[in-house]
């Protein structure tokens, strides 16, 4: 399996609480290129309760576990297919193959 490319280290979803800004960071804060964060979404802070802002601090969350997710679902296919510890269902085995292959490329 590839190694991941992108930035090292864990993420978090950073939700103002002015609701002005949602933001996926790196775990010390501060992202490799230029101290920036990872991702922002900035907002006014009255679309604090819009659907809109809600989805994205849900997207936030989901982002910000990425790195977590591709390890532990990378650490189970390697379970599977290489050790042939944990019998998986065809399907479900393809389906790892296919979100760790689209999330290293």
């Amino acid at each position: 399996m590839k190694d991941f490319k992108g930035t090292k280290g864990g993420w978090y979803a950073q939700i103002s609480g002015y609701g002005d800004y949602i933001e996926v960071r790196t775990e010390n804060g501060i992202a490799k290129s230029n101290n920036k964060c990872l991702i922002n979404w900035a907002f006014k802070p009255d679309d604090s309760q819009s659907e809109y802002y809600k989805e994205q601090k849900a997207n936030a969350k989901l982002i910000s576990a990425a790195p977590d997710l591709l390890e532990a679902l990378n650490e189970l296919y390697e379970m599977v297919a290489i050790e042939k510890e944990v019998p998986l269902p065809i399907t479900t085995h393809e389906k790892c193959q296919l979100a760790i292959k689209k999330a290293l490329g």
